[in-house]
């Protein structure tokens, strides 16, 4: 049976679109708010105690209710809306789904600063995790900003995206260990000093950062092994065998690469060394495919 050849046209902006866009940037700006006046009323509220009852000070402010609620909800709900927008551009004017990208980035960021300083202020690892997440969603969406215009259907498009996604999740894997890294030295030169470890929200995050940068791996991984057999699905009519796409696909694999083997030695967890293999893998499927393609 024939397989009709999957090709459509990357989606028009219109109504749909622009719905997306409020939904994308509106709530971010008004979980900044909401973080932002309970942060003031805190403070307001401390001042005030301080010159009429000081003892209180020794009693923990009341939070405002539904606030952590709200920053998971948001926070949630901008990565599903991010992810969609990130394959499926809803404009490609000239500038218009570049525009769109940088504003769907800065909403990212903006959710995840107002989830980190409620972190800040009360800890969750959960929302720890989705203020992470939007932070590599958002470098993510930065990197399809230098994806050509062209070409305009989705099919031979997807693998530039997946080539920007995988230089983008290379990149913060590597920040993310090296992160960890820079905050554990901190805290093993206070132990090694006889003082002890400062558990601050940074300190707390070390273990976070180095899972978390073995799940950007892993993702990094999955796009770019969807990228290598891509051409090879039967409802894709797309060779994606240039010279500049093989150049630009090995490297993005070499850069993931040599993240996750730089991460198994800051880490020494056994999982880098399996990704490392898997990784290698994906990049001789990447030649191979395309290779035969260029030959036939």
């Amino acid at each position: 049976m024939l397989v009709e050849p999957w090709n459509p046209p990357i989606a028009a902006s219109g109504n749909c679109g622009f719905v997306l866009f409020l939904a994308t940037i509106v709530p971010p700006l008004a979980l900044c708010i909401l973080v932002a006046a309970e942060r003031l009323w805190r403070d307001r509220k401390r001042r005030a105690l301080l010159t009429s009852d000081p003892l209180e000070l020794l009693e923990p402010i009341a939070r405002w209710p539904g606030v952590r609620g709200a920053c998971g909800a948001v926070g949630l709900a901008l990565i599903f809306l991010v992810c969609h927008q990130l394959v499926v551009l809803p404009d490609t004017q000239p500038g218009g789904y570049r525009v769109a990208a940088v504003a769907r980035s800065i909403a990212a960021v903006m959710c995840a600063g107002a989830i980190l300083a409620q972190v800040g202020r009360q800890w969750s690892v959960n929302l720890a995790d989705i203020a992470l997440g939007l932070l590599t969603l958002a470098v993510c969406t930065l990197a399809t900003v230098f994806v050509p215009e062209q070409p305009r259907e989705l099919a031979p498009r997807y693998p530039l995206i997946f080539n920007a996604i995988v230089f983008a999740l290379g990149l913060m894997t590597w920040f993310w260990c090296w992160l960890a890294e820079v905050w554990q030295q901190q805290l093993d030169t206070r132990a090694a000093d006889g003082r002890e470890p400062a558990w601050t929200t940074a300190g707390r995050l070390v273990a976070v950062n180095r899972r978390f940068s073995l799940v950007t791996a892993v993702a990094g991984l999955v796009v770019a092994a969807m990228m290598s057999v891509w051409p090879a699905l039967r409802t894709v009519s797309a060779d994606d065998d240039s010279l500049g796409r093989m150049s630009a696909g090995v490297a993005g694999h070499l850069l993931l690469l040599l993240v996750v083997r730089r991460c198994a030695r800051w880490t020494r967890r056994a999982a880098f060394n399996i990704l490392s293999l898997l990784v290698l893998l994906s990049m001789l499927a990447f030649v191979a495919i395309r290779a035969r393609q260029y030959v036939g």
